[in-house]
């Protein structure tokens, strides 16, 4: 049976004996494995995250409910209708005049808001003016806009918490280089950066799927990059790192000692 690489790899970072293979790698292998478990994380956090997003509609009603009074009076003159893309658009916006949804997938007219997502959905813009009204077709037009920002959220949040881990990793892995290098237990930069991103694997789903649902227990200290640091983990983490670099060094001395005998 062939385990896939990334699944080898996974089991390889829980069993510290294996981070001399780990450590051999190159840091841009190591990289791109700490790349796939993040995104894997974050990928599983939105699944949990599923039931909540599946209640959005109401809970935007109940919220918008909240106001005494929201209403918004306006006054806007277009000379000019706005189509975009020019050509093909997937915009159209003429407030002039009553224009039908054809292959756009936003039109706002004179009197509503016509936008398609799995089906043609119609929003009366005198709905939009008192926005506490209950109105369902406001209320789903709010949800869709949500939905459809969900993607963009997701890379941001990978993208942040990428350079989180990834700064995360080079302090630890060279704390871990500077003290091994004051010890006949000495290692490479490369080596002990590799065994640090390796020492994230249980501390990356950790920290993210617990943030989906509740990371108090973790202990969060402060943020960075508008993501929490969180003490507890933290802490696992440095320890990991050590217990990979004493896995290291015991495979190590078993490696001289095969070729010595």
């Amino acid at each position: 049976m062939n385990i896939p690489p990334f699944i080898k790899e996974v089991i390889w970072s829980v069993y510290p004996p294996r981070y001399k293979q780990l450590s051999e790698q190159t840091f841009r292998s190591s990289l791109g494995y700490m790349s796939k478990l993040l995104f894997l994380s974050i990928i599983i956090a939105g699944i949990i995250l599923l039931p909540t997003l599946a209640l959005v509609k109401g809970t935007i009603g109940q919220e918008l409910n909240k106001f005494d009074t929201f209403t918004i009076n306006e006054e806007i003159t277009q000379t000019g209708i706005i189509q975009i893309p020019r050509t093909n658009p997937w915009v159209h916006v003429d407030l002039n005049k009553e224009h039908l949804l054809e292959n756009e997938f936003l039109v706002i007219d004179s009197e509503k808001i016509r936008y398609r997502l799995f089906g043609i959905n119609v929003v009366d813009q005198e709905s939009l003016k008192n926005l506490n009204s209950g109105d369902a077709q406001v209320n789903k037009l709010f949800a869709t806009i949500m939905f459809l920002l969900l993607p963009g959220i997701g890379l941001l949040i990978f993208i942040k918490a990428w350079i989180k881990y990834f700064l995360l990793a080079l302090l630890i892995g060279t704390v871990l280089f500077i003290i091994l290098e004051l010890t006949k237990f000495r290692l490479r930069w490369k080596e002990a950066l590799n065994i640090a991103i390796h020492s994230l694997t249980i501390i990356i789903p950790v920290e993210i799927i617990s943030a989906s649902v509740y990371s108090k227990y973790l202990i969060p200290t402060f943020k960075f990059i508008g993501l929490n640091v969180y003490a507890l983990s933290t802490v696992v983490f440095v320890i990991l790192a050590f217990i990979g670099a004493i896995g290291y060094q015991v495979e190590q001395r078993k490696k001289r000692r095969r070729t010595t005998s």
